[in-house]
């Protein structure tokens, strides 16, 4: 596992396999439910012959369909790439954008490349997103893996909903290094009041696989649920698109 200390083995697998089935059935389309299964016997044999189907991140932000004003909210937004991604997807870089990232080192490099880029509607925030406000011990300067922890850099955390507030919230992608769940909880108004457009990513734990969609259609029931595999070894990048 990217987090936690699950390991993802036959043991774990007869606990899950009642919801694993259930969300096979949610999937909104057809590489969706191939992808699922073939995580799942990769997971299970360990075989790389079915992680050949990959997509690329611009054919993944198509699907998201960014439009030309939007209000993009990026959790674990790291040194920007993402909102780079995102801003060359929509063809403007005037949107509204508020990117979160709590590691110190990459929220300065992320400051640095914003101001670069010279964006005008950009909020940083050096929070963690989790689900109440408190302070979090947070593994920091690992770069794109810096994650909560048991022990390291004290980093204050707030909830989507308590920042929102009643603002628009029309795209939000969510990479939070094992604490999705967590996210979620914290930003279930948001997906209520403003059903934004998701990308979340769903491989840090051996659950997300299920957990995270039925978390989904719990929180959202009209979302209709995707699910894509970027081109990364081993089954890394996977993320559900909610639409």
């Amino acid at each position: 596992p990217v987090a936690g200390d699950e390991w993802f083995d036959a043991t774990f697998f007869k606990t899950q396999q009642e919801k694993a089935f259930v969300v096979s059935t949610l999937w909104a389309d057809e590489p969706s439910r191939q992808l699922y299964e073939d995580l799942l016997r990769y997971k299970w044999s360990g075989e790389r012959c079915y992680l050949q189907e990959t997509v690329t991140d611009e054919a993944i932000w198509q699907l998201l369909q960014p439009q030309v004003a939007e209000s993009y909210w990026d959790i674990g937004a790291y040194d920007g790439d993402t909102i780079a991604a995102f801003l060359q997807a929509s063809g403007r870089n005037d949107q509204q954008i508020v990117a979160w990232e709590p590691d110190p080192k990459t929220f300065r490099k992320l400051q640095k490349n914003i101001a670069t880029w010279r964006l005008p509607n950009v909020t940083l925030l050096p929070y963690a997103a989790y689900h109440e406000a408190c302070t979090l011990s947070f593994a920091a300067g690992a770069g794109r893996g810096s994650a909560i922890a048991a022990s390291g850099l004290p980093v204050a955390a707030k909830t989507i909903d308590a920042v929102r507030g009643d603002g628009a919230c029309t795209v939000l992608k969510i990479d939070a290094e094992g604490a999705e769940k967590e996210v979620l909880q914290g930003a279930a108004i948001t997906l209520q009041e403003c059903r934004p457009k998701l990308r979340l990513a769903a491989y840090h734990r051996p659950g997300d696989l299920w957990n995270l969609p039925l978390q989904l259609q719990s929180l959202q029931p009209s979302y209709q649920l995707y699910l894509r595999r970027g081109r990364c070894y081993p089954a890394w990048g996977v993320d559900i698109i909610a639409l």
